[in-house]
């Protein structure tokens, strides 16, 4: 049985949210955090990790956000 730790978690969380959109909609940090009940303080270091490893890109400003690096059914879990 594969254990998955609370981080992990998040990031699947993450994930899904934005797979849920179509390709290239960006989503606000905050919004995706509220919807998927992610703790204020992991959000940032869930989303760092993500945009370190390629999964997402991420867009500074009022009309910045994240999005997927790639499309959807191109992920696997």
């Amino acid at each position: 049985m594969i254990r998955i730790n609370r981080q992990t978690d998040y990031a699947f969380r993450v994930i899904l949210s934005l797979a849920k959109h179509p390709p290239k909609t960006r989503i606000s940090s905050v919004k995706i955090r509220e919807e998927m009940l992610i703790p204020p303080s992991l959000s940032p270091r869930i989303v760092a990790g993500l945009a370190r490893g390629g999964f997402i890109h991420t867009f500074p400003g009022r009309d910045g956000g994240i999005e997927l690096a790639c499309q959807s059914k191109d992920i696997s879990l």
